[in-house]
């Protein structure tokens, strides 16, 4: 056996498909990733092709994790786009699970994007997700969406945290755009 076949071997016999929902998932490629920017792309290329099925002229920003595009109202539109893969925890009590995504690298003083875009990836689904400016800074101003202000080393970027338990379920607080697999 190749260590390859080996090493799938050794995941299914010991894996527990409940405590690890990502072990032989629709999307587990996606989770292997090996780059954040990676991962990023699926995101802004789902986004755009969303977009393009609604008819929208688009344009990718390179390097930025940004997508335009344009509406007849607005003209053009710049949205910010980051994705997660899901973190999923199998409550006992419940046999139900805890999901999280976290979402990193917001630019708020950027001036020129008019939404964040949150592409959330679970193991046979994806979810997108927007909010436009103004709701986003209202959100972040009093602590709610699971926006908070402050990265790992800078204040200057936020991060986003959705959390769905047995106390709260943030992801309601977005507006969901889209669902697909």
């Amino acid at each position: 056996m190749t260590l390859d076949e080996v090493t799938k071997k050794i995941i299914q016999e010991s894996g527990n498909q409940l405590d690890n929902p990502w072990l032989n998932s629709k999307n587990y490629t996606f989770k292997t990733l090996p780059k954040p920017q990676d991962k990023g792309k699926v995101g802004v290329i789902l986004y755009k092709q969303l977009l393009e099925q609604s008819k929208y002229k688009t344009k990718i920003v390179s390097d930025e994790g940004d997508i335009m595009y344009h509406t007849p109202d607005c003209g053009w539109v710049k949205d910010e786009v980051k994705t997660a893969s899901a973190t999923m925890k199998l409550r006992k009590r419940d046999n139900k699970y805890t999901t999280e995504h976290w979402f990193n690298q917001i630019r708020p003083s950027q001036d020129s994007w008019h939404g964040i875009v949150l592409v959330a990836v679970f193991p046979s689904y994806y979810q997108i997700y927007r909010m436009n400016r103004e709701e986003y800074f209202r959100n972040r101003s009093i602590g709610t969406a699971g926006i908070a202000p402050g990265h790992t080393g800078t204040d200057e970027l936020d991060q986003v945290f959705l959390v769905d338990n047995t106390n709260k379920n943030v992801y309601n607080e977005w507006e969901l755009i889209y669902e697909g697999e």
